[in-house]
Order: C-alpha cells, then structure tokens, then sequence
C-alpha cells in the first residue's frame, strides 16, 4: 500500500515522500504500541498456559518490531 503513495508522490516533490514515510512510520509505531498494550491485557486475563506462551510470543515479537521502528538501522537513517 505505502508503495503505491509513495510512487505517486515522488512525481509531485521529493518533500512529500519524506512527509507520507513519516506519517507511515508514526501509523506503524501507534498500531505497535496498540498491539503490545492488547497482548498484556490478554496475558493478565489468559490462565490457559499454552494460550499464554502463544500470547507471549506475540507480544515479544511486536516489542521487537517497535524497537526496530523506534531506532531504524543506519542504511535507512542515511536515506531519510
């Protein structure tokens, strides 16, 4: 989807890329944080041990990925 933005954008300056890849990191780290405040609220409602190993494997892996959005490696650092 982000793509398709920013190939139609480019043609119109380079400033609004910049703008929609913001405006994408920032949509990704709040569904993020979303997330990881839904899998806690699961994991203190879950008895169920394998539902919760299922719950804490999700959860570990949206950590992860906020981290990564929240501190992008230098490649991508460079080329904003």
């Amino acid at each position: 989807m982000f793509a398709i933005i920013q190939t139609s954008v480019i043609a119109a300056g380079e400033h609004l890329v910049v703008r929609s890849l913001k405006a994408a990191d920032r949509m990704d780290r709040t569904v993020a944080r979303l997330n990881i405040e839904h899998f806690r609220s699961l994991l203190a409602a879950e008895a169920d041990d394998g539902k919760r190993q299922m719950i804490l494997r999700l959860l570990a892996e949206e950590e992860a990925k906020l981290a990564a959005l929240e501190d992008p490696p230098e490649e991508t650092k460079k080329s904003r």
